[in-house]
């Protein structure tokens, strides 16, 4: 209704005609307007032949999509392409109830380790972090922890390196494989390029698989059979299970008798066995 009788007595109320005046008209416009009808009367031609012989046009199109379908397998496919942002960022997890001061002084040895891979002349800075920020804001970026330590590469521009940013990438994950029993981590996750891009896509990982169940013990061992699978898989890196292990407790049963003939109660007790 709108198209056919509301916009065409509209247009005739609020348009007005007007004359084209060559001398002030762009030559972008003119040229325009004069090629326009000779685009319009070949496209006019195509159709004609179109629709006089349908049969071949189906034919041609049958044949293009044909071909489309064949040469899928020979294209290259990817949801969104990768960039070299100069940056690699790496989360290291400690075994659960590791004191801060120990992940940090594997944060510096792994620092090292990373001067020591990617030269100067490649890299603008390695800086690194461990244990908990104020209000936990750095848990929006990954996990963190007293255990849990994170380290940062800033490369310098591509157009100034020789090798790639997963060239890199995958020579320091060589390293720090090797570095791994020395060191004493539990497992670690290497990304080259930029964090943000996890946060926005909702993950860096390539692969991910999730399984549901509500047994835990159950859910653990098949969590473990697919880890290994995975592990003798050749290509696959940073494989991890993403469920967070309990943190070691010590049950203290105080003999209340006892304490109070030494003048101590539960609370000095608590105090003392928290600050060693």
């Amino acid at each position: 209704f709108s198209a056919v009788t509301l916009t065409p007595m509209l247009s005739a109320i609020l348009i007005r005609r007007t004359k084209l005046d060559r001398k002030k008209s762009g030559w972008l416009l003119l040229f325009g307007r004069s090629i326009f009808p000779v685009v319009e009367k070949q496209y006019g031609r195509v159709l004609g032949w179109a629709l006089k012989h349908r049969f071949r046009v189906v034919v041609l199109a049958l044949i293009f999509f044909g071909s489309a379908i064949v040469l899928t397998p020979f294209l290259g496919t990817e949801f969104m392409p990768e960039e070299d942002q100069a940056m690699i960022m790496s989360t290291v997890q400690m075994p659960v109830g590791t004191r801060v001061e120990e992940t940090a002084r594997t944060m510096v040895e792994l620092a090292k380790l990373v001067e020591e891979e990617i030269s100067p002349e490649e890299r603008l800075g390695v800086f690194t972090r461990c244990g908990s920020t104020p209000e936990a804001m750095a848990s929006a970026f990954g996990d963190e922890g007293a255990h849990i330590g994170v380290f940062t590469v800033k490369l310098i521009p591509r157009q100034r390196r020789s090798r790639n940013v997963k060239q890199i990438t995958a020579a320091l994950r060589r390293r720090i494989d090797a570095s791994q029993p020395l060191l004493g981590f539990e497992k670690y996750k290497l990304v080259g390029g930029d964090p943000m891009s996890g946060l926005i896509m909702g993950g860096d990982q390539a692969l991910a698989i999730d399984i549901v169940g509500s047994d835990l013990e159950a859910t653990d061992r098949l969590a473990a059979r697919i880890k290994t699978i995975a592990e003798n898989t050749p290509g696959a890196v940073d494989i991890a299970v993403s469920r967070v292990k309990g943190k070691p407790e010590i049950w203290v049963k105080v003999k209340r008798d006892r304490a109070a003939a030494l003048g101590l109660n539960v609370s000095d007790i608590g105090t003392a066995v928290r600050s060693s």
